[in-house]
């Protein structure tokens, strides 16, 4: 028996090929945005879609912490959960927020560890809510503080002094050897990194971070009168 004759293949033209493309573009874009930021049944599932979100992990969760925990002097409450993730030498901060009885993806903070360095943090969220996420490799340091510049004109602390003033937060809760601390509203994210200090169980100072360089810029330094954050927000 003679074989059937193939059919010729069908090529697209270059006007169809626009066609089929323009058409495909809007039904990618809805499935993007379906995968992502669509109301998603579980806080699990939200956290998952937060790390392809930021193209981090897949991450090992190393603690699941409620938003409602003091983690830190600066924490505020807050309904959203966050997650300790760890991938690789990579650790983030992963929070999702409660969207009724659904979940939506929130934030991620990351930083690569360095163990030559005893402190360690990660950059500012976008969501000054969000607590950073301090590493530490020096087993002797016991608490962190993170001082950030601050515009006082913003507070309601009264003060006759200078118009700057470092904001002091700390914490003794150690998470997976993980601090986490929250920024005061008023830190001047914008041009100030915070810096980082490790004290011992006794309150020795055992490691300070590099000053920012645009501390300098600004004439910031360690030699500015420092508040307690909860003076600060009192």
């Amino acid at each position: 028996m003679a074989d059937r004759p193939k059919r010729p293949r069908r090529t697209l033209t270059r006007r169809q090929k626009l066609l089929r493309d323009a058409l495909l573009l809007p039904l990618a874009l809805l499935a993007l945005y379906a995968a992502l930021d669509f109301p998603i049944p579980t806080a699990e599932l939200a956290r998952r879609a937060t790390e392809r979100k930021n193209f981090f992990g897949p991450g090992e969760v190393l603690a699941d912490i409620p938003g409602t925990e003091p983690y830190g002097e600066g924490r505020s409450d807050s309904d959203d959960r966050y997650y300790l993730v760890r991938s690789g030498d990579w650790y983030a901060l992963e929070s999702v927020r409660p969207d009724g009885l659904a979940w939506e993806t929130g934030s991620l903070a990351s930083v690569q560890n360095d163990p030559a360095l005893p402190l360690a943090f990660s950059a500012p969220s976008y969501r000054t809510t969000d607590p950073l996420l301090v590493l530490r490799n020096d087993p002797e340091i016991a608490e962190v503080e993170l001082l950030f510049p601050v515009y006082l004109v913003f507070t309601d602390y009264e003060w006759t002094g200078d118009r700057f003033a470092l904001c002091s937060v700390r914490s003794t809760q150690p998470v997976e050897d993980c601090f986490l601390l929250s920024a005061p509203i008023d830190w001047l994210s914008h041009i100030s990194p915070p810096v980082a200090r490790g004290y011992s169980a006794d309150g020795r100072l055992l490691y300070t971070s590099p000053v920012p360089e645009a501390w300098e810029s600004y004439d910031f330094s360690l030699d500015m009168t420092t508040i307690p954050f909860e003076e600060l927000y009192d």
